[in-house]
């Protein structure tokens, strides 16, 4: 993945988008109908006149992450709100929607309901990098992203 400008990112209708997070149609619906997903501005939305939704790679990188925290048990407003901790914040060394360029990308969900974005360097193990925190679910987002951009790459 590379970074983006927002202006001139490319998009994919509701379908395909469907299709590539693995989420069923009327579970993408709930998700935006009870804003558990929002468009950004790097989305297009739809303006009711036969136009379809856009919906950027960063917000289908959201979708899938809600997609699979929920599979996990993670209520889907939770789930919405970690994922975006991935889809749309960046952190030193992790341009938005990006993974670490080294070591693994895990999505953390905490006790308190706060969520963070870790890198698990190569020669560290998990319980090294959260030091002190607990955590309530882990998530690794490059498994999700591969499986979002393989299924794309079919479509």
């Amino acid at each position: 993945m590379h970074t983006h400008n927002e202006d001139f990112m490319q998009t994919y209708p509701t379908g395909v988008a469907a299709k590539a997070t693995g989420t069923p149609l009327a579970t993408l619906q709930r998700y935006l109908q009870r804003s558990h997903i929002t468009l950004q501005p790097c989305d297009v939305p739809s303006r009711g006149c036969g136009e379809n939704r856009g919906y950027s790679l960063r917000r289908l990188i959201q979708i899938a992450l809600t997609t699979e925290l929920t599979r996990l048990g993670i209520a889907p407003s939770r789930a919405g709100k970690a994922a975006f901790e991935f889809s749309d914040k960046g952190s030193t060394g992790r341009p938005v929607g990006e993974l670490y360029p080294l070591g693994q990308t895990l999505l953390i969900g905490l006790h308190d309901g706060k969520s963070k974005v870790i890198c698990v360097p190569p020669d560290k193990s998990i319980s090294d990098v959260l030091s002190n925190d607990s955590a309530a679910f882990i998530c690794d987002c490059g498994y999700v992203v591969a499986k979002v951009l393989s299924n794309l790459s079919k479509s």
